[in-house]
């Protein structure tokens, strides 16, 4: 039976471009790159990461204009803390893939801890304008702005990350800390009741509830609902100074000098360099009149006053130039001393990335690695070849 006029035609048509389609396939899975690319991920699937490795950097130098092995690359060195190398090559395939929002996000997040500001918020940027309805480019992108005071803007950011990802914590609580700290106070509210409805023991939305009750008249009530949000947070934040502070002057208003002293001095051990803590002793020893303490805490305060204020300042240095060796190292110890042994760490580790042949830098990892029990490792960072 013939076919109708024009099918023939039509389907010809068809074939043809289902041809060009597979022939299009096979081109671009035989081409250097692409078959470097695979190799990686087989070897990936069967736990063999160093191959995998060595597969990609293949890939790049024999298809050096394929983006997907620098992306894999720059997956790799994020996995090994190497964020210098993680941003060079997120920004290779970048630029080889210009419309990819994924590989912006991912730039971002490797520029981020280089102290890189500007390059940071860029990516972030265009990683938000390439992914619209993406919660993850939206929520950093509002994270950043967040971080730059710009509020109302990261509000509207995060306001959306929020609807795309209605559960996702991180974005949820930064975006109700921003309402909390420009006192849309109602606001805040209604989103953590209809939060806590769904996690009811949540510690994190439990703290800023009591929060907004902190805020509202002191009236006995106010003040039992506010303790009670604040005691559930305590329950899941034991090493965190934000409850204590919150219920220590709950505590102290309600006239419960002696429960907000035991309060404090639990907090102080979980939390013994914040502020709010050395405060709230201070008060509660100048309300017992314990004037001994009250000026041993408040010495103490001024010595972590101090060193917090060192740190901020060093922070801001690194910002513009986080090759500068000298305000890094004190940025180090400083951070160690705070007890941040992680934070200190990649501090650490990083300035011997960016100078490996400064003795400086290597003596400091050392003592650090020795100072947290890992003498194999103490031995090995004063080698000139180690690399963290």
């Amino acid at each position: 039976m013939p076919l109708p006029a024009g099918v023939g035609w039509a389907a010809g048509v068809l074939l043809a471009v289902a041809v060009a389609a597979l022939l299009w396939q096979w081109r671009a899975g035989s081409t250097p790159g692409a078959r470097h690319y695979q190799r990686g991920l087989a070897y990936m699937e069967a736990n063999r990461p160093g191959e995998a490795f060595k597969a990609w950097q293949q890939g790049v130098r024999e298809d050096p204009k394929d983006p997907r092995c620098w992306e894999m690359l720059g997956d790799f060195y994020v996995q090994a803390s190497q964020y210098e190398n993680a941003a060079l090559a997120y920004e290779r395939a970048s630029q080889l893939s210009p419309r990819n929002g994924q590989l912006f996000l991912k730039l971002s997040s490797a520029l981020r801890p280089l102290g890189k500001q500007k390059e940071t918020f860029g990516a972030a940027k265009r990683a938000m304008e390439l992914l619209p309805n993406d919660g993850d480019a939206l929520g950093r992108y509002g994270l950043l702005l967040k971080g730059e005071k710009q509020r109302p803007e990261a509000l509207k950011a995060l306001r959306r990350a929020c609807e795309l990802r209605p559960d996702d914590p991180l974005y949820f609580m930064a975006m109700v800390d921003l309402e909390l700290d420009t006192l849309q106070m109602d606001q805040a509210e209604q989103k953590l009741r209809a939060y806590l409805a769904r996690h009811p023991k949540d510690a994190e939305a439990s703290f800023r509830m009591a929060v907004v009750y902190n805020h509202r008249p002191r009236t006995p009530e106010n003040i039992k609902e506010a303790i009670r949000y604040a005691e559930t947070a305590l329950a899941g934040l034991p090493h965190d100074a934000r409850p204590y502070t919150v219920l220590g002057q709950l505590y102290l208003d309600s006239n419960r000098v002696q429960d907000a002293l035991r309060l404090y001095h639990r907090g102080y051990h979980a939390a013994p360099n914040a502020e709010s803590l050395l405060r709230g002793l201070a008060d509660c020893y100048t309300r017992l009149g314990r004037t001994r303490e009250m000026e041993l805490v408040s010495a103490e305060y001024q010595k972590v006053l101090k060193r917090h204020d060192r740190i901020d300042h060093l922070t801001h240095v690194m910002g513009f130039n986080n090759k500068d060796t000298e305000a890094g190292l004190e940025l180090a110890r400083l951070t160690e001393e705070e007890g941040l042994h992680g934070k200190a760490r990649q501090y650490y580790e990083q300035l011997v990335r960016q100078a490996p042949r400064d003795s400086r830098t290597r003596r400091a990892l050392s003592g650090f690695y020795a100072r947290m029990g890992r003498s194999d490792l103490a031995q090995r960072a004063l080698q000139p070849d180690f690399l963290p």
